[in-house]
């Protein structure tokens, strides 16, 4: 039994990100063990995305499609920014009213 998410749409686009990928490797006539090396991808990973019973992160994605000279314009990643939080600080006692003896 394959993945399946509870969204019918979510399939489907993940199948058709996998239909285009068997097209270009038809196409090429590419073994899928070859693209699986060559864009350091699980050879398992690639064999059930392209089954469509899993998924690839867009990252994987990305590589795949450079492998076969194409580029995915559709989604940008957002920069990697760091927040820097700072722990705060313990506040001071001050103006203690308490007398010392």
């Amino acid at each position: 039994m394959g993945r399946r998410s509870e969204n019918k749409e979510e399939d489907e686009c993940l199948g058709g990100w996998a239909a285009l990928v068997n097209e270009l490797i038809a196409e090429n006539s590419i073994p899928v063990a070859h693209v699986a090396d060559a864009t350091k991808i699980s050879r398992c990973v690639l064999y059930k995305f392209l089954a469509g019973l899993g998924s690839l992160s867009i990252f994987q994605l990305e590589r795949v499609l450079a492998f076969f000279d194409y580029e995915l314009d559709a989604l940008k990643a957002a920069p990697k920014t760091t927040v820097r939080i700072r722990k705060r600080a313990r506040p001071v006692a001050t103006g203690c009213k308490a007398e010392v003896l």
